[in-house]
């Protein structure tokens, strides 16, 4: 979901959906980064508090407009300044970094499949690619609810669109995933890509 904008309403908005999933998702999947860590579409920061100091060497952090919120929360965890900067675009060198994490964002990226092979350019041989978004459910009725209320929710919410199959995307963009977590009905999914693909 583009996040841009009051990211305390946000927070507080996400609070029980957070205590409901997506907390056991992060302390699973967002502690796995190591070395070299880009971080896309930040938000407010919330993923912080699950990096292990201990296994990543450096943290990048992008969002299209860095928000003060998280300028605040980079500093209380001792990370450097966020980089403004669109997924597709990525204004990093091939092979830059270690890991890739993005959680929440690819709903509402223009051109999913694009933003994927950028994150691919941007790792790594043998790099690990972290994600959590909230996807098209494998329910029939539900994901019928949400193709019928996308078109309106998308020009309210950023551009998020509630029914993107973006495991698939990611999948068939070249990578295998590890790790795989689905919530009831799939409404939201997590894991590990790997690249198994030639570039």
């Amino acid at each position: 979901m583009n996040k841009s904008g009051n990211y305390s309403g946000y927070d507080l908005m996400m609070v029980p959906l957070e205590k409901l999933i997506l907390e056991k998702y992060r302390s699973r999947l967002v502690t796995r980064a190591r070395g070299d860590v880009l971080e896309i579409g930040a938000g407010s920061g919330v993923n912080f508090a699950y990096y292990n100091k201990q296994r990543i060497r450096s943290l990048t952090v992008t969002d299209l407009d860095p928000d003060p919120v998280l300028r605040r929360k980079m500093k209380k965890y001792g990370f450097n300044n966020p980089v403004a900067a669109e997924i597709d675009a990525l204004p990093f060198s091939d092979n830059s970094f270690d890991t890739v994490v993005m959680t929440l964002v690819l709903c509402s990226v223009p051109d999913p499949q694009k933003a994927v092979r950028e994150i691919q350019r941007v790792l790594r041989p043998g790099g690990e690619f972290i994600f959590i978004e909230h996807v098209a459910s494998c329910s029939r009725k539900v994901k019928g609810l949400q193709h019928a209320v996308t078109p309106a929710w998308k020009r309210i919410s950023g551009n998020c669109h509630l029914d993107r199959d973006s495991v698939k995307t990611i999948q068939d963009q070249g990578f295998h995933l590890d790790k795989y977590m689905q919530s009831t009905l799939c409404l939201i999914a997590g894991g590990v890509g790997k690249m198994v693909s030639l570039r």
